[in-house]
């Protein structure tokens, strides 16, 4: 496979994580959700109400970081490549990705199973609830693998210098905004589990696929190789 066509398809994964996760928010709105603090009645209401919608919602966001997982191979493998090598940051970026999305689908396999059994095993409303707070818990969880995969994959970029550097400094950004993604553990406000924090900060990984499908993109025009050669490094790295 060619060198632009790995880009092409590459960002073509990138995006595709994106639009799932757009659909995914259609399909079943995190806004609408209970708080992790209403009671647990409520909750296992609200569960059985949106059951169909839950289950579409899991699927989707599954597909997604799977495909993203898609999107970090081939992202390691254009930064690997060529003379001015993005390694070891690049393994250490499709690693964390791979961890990534291994906590995410963990924490939306309990979220699927609580919507699967709630209409026929009459959980337990407070079990029930426990379980969700699992799945939330996963998302603060998933943010330090984010951490390390959007900056390892930045500081790859800026040394690769395959992709344009401003697709780095996104991603700089994005690891620095899940610090605090990372942290949601209060039982109120905004850094609850489903707090403001929680909601706002994971947009920035979704920004950051984004720039990088547009600087993939970009590098397949060039038909692959370095980028402008006025950013290069005059020393060849090893």
């Amino acid at each position: 496979m060619s060198e632009a066509r790995l880009a092409r398809l590459t960002a073509a994964a990138g995006l595709g994580v994106v639009a799932l996760f757009i659909a995914g928010d259609i399909v079943l709105p995190f806004n609408d959700a209970p708080s992790t603090n209403a009671a647990p009645i409520k909750v296992a209401a609200y569960v059985l109400h949106h059951r169909k919608a839950l289950l579409a919602d899991v699927y989707l966001n599954a597909v997604s970081f799977t495909l993203f997982i898609c999107f970090a191979a081939g992202l390691w493998q254009l930064l690997r490549a060529g003379v001015l090598s993005g390694q070891p940051f690049a393994t250490i970026g499709l690693a964390s990705a791979v961890a990534l999305s291994t906590v995410l689908l963990l924490g939306l396999a309990i979220a699927a199973d609580v919507a699967y059994r709630s209409d026929t095993a009459q959980l337990d409303p407070q079990t029930l609830r426990i379980l969700l707070d699992v799945t939330f818990i996963s998302f603060a969880i998933s943010g330090l693998p984010t951490i390390a995969c959007m900056a390892a994959f930045s500081i790859a970029i800026t040394r690769a210098r395959a992709l344009p550097l401003w697709v780095a400094w996104i991603g700089f950004a994005g690891a620095v905004a899940h610090i605090a993604g990372s942290l949601t553990y209060a039982h109120r406000g905004a850094f609850s589990l489903e707090g403001s924090v929680g909601q706002i900060v994971p947009l920035f990984f979704y920004v950051w696929l984004v720039a990088a499908a547009v600087g993939l993109l970009l590098h397949a025009r060039r038909g692959g190789g370095p980028g402008d050669a006025s950013e290069a490094p005059t020393a060849v790295q090893s």
